[in-house]
């Protein structure tokens, strides 16, 4: 008794954190100040509060704010100032750069690596991230390549020219040692970063740190609430008990750490793995008749009731796609995951009668280690940005698998999850 209890406690302190989380995710989503600064001229630094926000929003305008939270907020448009940054953070330049359109505009980009050689990085208006090499007289020159796709004899080919290697190897002509690897560098954050940072201690001697981090590798705490389950046992046809659909007795709760790591050398698309901890599945069904036994035993007057409440270890391995102009940071999620019953709490089955005493079973035999696989797709938002920025997410999934939960019988699950990068 007095452990159910507590259990029911600590469900009733998950629920309460993750209302309360939601509410202020939704509130920090209108604005995210942090500490930073804009640089109106080459000899003037003025220090406030930055709203960071998405990447579309911090290439377009920097919205600024003194340090008292009274004090009016200014936009400046990259036409205006010379730049701005966070305090220990990302750091922006105004720039005129050529649209998709090849007329010119003015963006904010973001600095990836400063040295004699700097890296620029822009998502222009078609979502596409384009790299601009910095020289050391301040002149921009984008990095280019171009993919065309070639149909011959039903055969599909990709033609792919890089002029980016050309405006490298030309910049790189006062370090011959570098200049002969121009050929073997990829048109990615991760490899041009290496590949000026190489350069920059050649003709400099001073070993540089990257301002963005190529790799966004994050280690992930998780918690969340069941906004909804379901059981369904075989066809759920209501033919007996291990062929129908169980009512949810409660809320399951959720706990556990997953990790994100970047694939594709893309800034937009990673992949989630992780070990997450699901406890208080409970189904149940109450005073229910069957056809089965209606039709084998004539008059039927067997009511049946059935209850099995499990805990589970799930195992999900997702990619996610970070859509990047959104209110706040928006993406999408989907793959496999697999669930293991590790624990089972209830797992009953009673058939009672108009007279004699009830019969008691298990409703499952054979206990309840099982594995069930199933997909998982759902679709969250980073409150802020920077690698410490929380995330609410909202995840569908839906398990099938062994004993005890035959082959054909499936849960449904909706969750309700929040997660912080603790690095």
């Amino acid at each position: 008794m007095y452990r159910e209890f507590v259990i029911a406690a600590l469900r009733r302190c998950v629920v309460f954190w993750l209302l309360w989380f939601v509410v202020n995710a939704v509130a920090l989503a209108q604005s995210n100040f942090q500490p930073g600064y804009v640089v109106p001229t080459a000899a003037d630094t003025v220090r406030g509060l930055i709203d960071y926000r998405s990447l579309a929003f911090n290439s377009m305008q920097c919205r600024f704010q003194a340090h008292s939270a009274t004090s009016q907020q200014s936009d400046f448009l990259p036409s205006k100032i010379l730049g701005y940054g966070l305090t220990g953070g990302p750091q922006y330049e105004a720039h005129t750069v050529l649209r998709p359109d090849s007329t010119s505009g003015t963006y904010f980009l973001e600095v990836a690596h400063r040295g004699n050689l700097g890296l620029l990085l822009l998502y222009d208006e078609a979502s596409h991230l384009r790299y601009f090499l910095k020289k050391p007289d301040g002149q921009i020159v984008e990095l280019v390549e171009y993919v065309t796709t070639i149909s011959e004899g039903g055969r599909v080919y990709k033609r792919v020219r890089k002029p980016y290697l050309g405006e490298l190897a030309v910049a790189f002509a006062a370090c011959p040692a570098e200049q002969t690897g121009v050929q073997s560098i990829e048109l990615n954050t991760k490899a041009l970063v290496d590949a000026l940072r190489r350069y920059n201690y050649c003709v400099t001697g001073q070993q540089i740190e990257p301002l963005i981090k190529a790799k966004n590798d994050q280690l992930i705490v998780v918690i969340g609430v069941s906004a909804w389950h379901k059981l369904i046992l075989g066809n759920g046809n209501g033919t007996f008990e291990h062929d129908d659909s169980y009512d949810n007795g409660g809320i399951a709760t959720t706990i556990g750490v997953q990790y994100r790591f970047g694939v594709f050398h893309s800034q937009r698309i990673s992949a989630v793995c992780g070990v997450l901890y699901q406890s208080g599945f409970q189904y149940r069904i109450t005073n229910r008749t069957y056809s089965l036994y209606t039709n084998f035993l004539g008059n039927n007057d067997r009511r049946i009731s059935a209850e099995f409440k499990f805990n589970c270890v799930q195992l999900p391995l997702l990619m996610r796609y970070y859509f990047p102009f959104s209110f706040g940071k928006l993406y999408v999620e989907g793959g496999p995951m697999a669930r293991i019953i590790i624990r089972t709490q209830r797992n009953e089955l009673v058939y009672a009668y108009g007279s004699g005493p009830d019969e008691r079973y298990v409703l499952f035999e054979g206990g309840a280690r099982s594995i069930n696989l199933g997909l998982i797709g759902g679709a969250g938002i980073d409150i802020g940005h920077g690698k410490r920025a929380p995330s609410v997410a909202v995840r569908y999934e839906v398990g099938s698998g062994g004993s005890p939960l035959a082959t054909g019988s499936v849960q449904r699950v909706l969750n309700v999850q929040v997660a912080y990068p603790v690095f």
